[in-house]
């Protein structure tokens, strides 16, 4: 005759807290977050949007136990020190990937292992002239003077851009180059009619200048627009809305490309997947970093364009529910 014996463990004290133990690792291990030890984080000239955006990001990696440190850059530059590997993250626009991807000057090859972690906002071509510049349209600039960024940066890529499509050589007026400061100095000292930047609108540099001089935004005819878009996708016909800085009563037409936060495609995808779900879990830390910011959201952080998501970025986004 056949015995069927059911056979208990006896749950003694120790047994028990060590089953609790295992099973603590166990969850621990699943949902445990790996993060960089260290990271660089390439962002733009002292004076811009992306000066400030970086300091913050460092803060909120910080507050992660993540050793973060801002360096100087602009959006060309920013590119080709991730793509060399010599940064970990960097803002750049999303005109520069493709650009860089079919090695267009000034990148001396293609370079295409630049990966998106998430959008932030649009920035515009703005024009920045005195009231009696005599400056009405951007093909009154020919022979005047116009402070610009330097050689290598998104401004003075898409100002080089622009003077070609108007017909113009750099003999064709006079041009002076440094960082967000210095152009507003120029303006401000009348050492130059006016400045040509790529930024957000409206940023805290100009919403002074507007305030304590008779300074005017110059509109990007339809034109040009189409131009400029034909050379390169990433730039789109947009407007700046009235009221965006003092004394503007109406909207200007512009043209804009968003702003991006990217890393090389080599990055661990843990690592980009920590990146991603930092920057969107700490959207009030951003929002609050620089005022063009206010209005981005985990969605449209999620929208991805100008550069292919990082597979970290987008198993993030896509997890947390905010791509498709």
């Amino acid at each position: 005759m056949t015995s069927n014996k059911e056979t208990y463990m006896i749950m003694t004290p120790s047994r028990l807290l060590s089953s609790l133990c295992l099973t603590a690792a166990i969850a621990s291990g699943a949902s445990a977050q790996t993060a960089p030890e260290t990271l660089t984080i390439k962002g733009g000239s002292q004076g811009g949007s992306w000066y400030t955006i970086s300091a913050a990001m460092t803060q909120i990696f910080a507050s992660e136990g993540v050793t973060a440190n801002a360096e100087l850059g602009n959006g060309l530059s920013n590119v080709m020190v991730i793509g060399q590997g010599e940064a970990d993250v960097a803002i750049t626009f999303a005109s520069v990937p493709p650009a860089a991807a079919k090695g267009v000057d000034p990148f001396p090859a293609p370079m295409d292992n630049i990966r998106a972690i998430a959008m932030l906002s649009p920035s515009a071509m703005q024009l920045i002239v005195s009231e009696d510049s005599g400056i009405d349209s951007y093909a009154d600039i020919a022979g005047k003077s116009i402070a610009t960024s330097t050689v290598g940066s998104s401004t003075e890529d898409l100002f080089a851009l622009t003077r070609g499509a108007l017909g113009l050589s750099d003999d064709d007026l006079t041009l002076s180059r440094g960082n967000v400061n210095f152009d507003i100095d120029a303006v401000k000292d009348r050492s130059a009619d006016g400045l040509f930047v790529l930024t957000a609108a409206p940023t805290g540099s100009f919403i002074d200048l507007f305030s304590s001089n008779d300074v005017k935004l110059v509109p990007v005819d339809e034109a040009l627009a189409t131009k400029l878009n034909e050379a390169n996708a990433g730039y789109v016909a947009s407007v700046i809305p009235a009221g965006t800085y003092e004394g503007q009563d109406e909207d200007v037409a512009s043209v804009s490309t968003s702003t991006m936060i990217v890393v090389n495609a080599d990055m661990p995808e843990e690592d980009a997947y920590f990146i991603a779900k930092t920057l969107v879990e700490h959207i009030a830390d951003l929002q609050a970093s620089h005022n063009s910011l206010a209005s981005i959201t985990p969605e449209t952080m999620g929208s991805f364009s100008g550069a292919e998501p990082h597979p970290g970025a987008l198993r993030y986004f896509t997890e947390a529910g905010l791509i498709n």
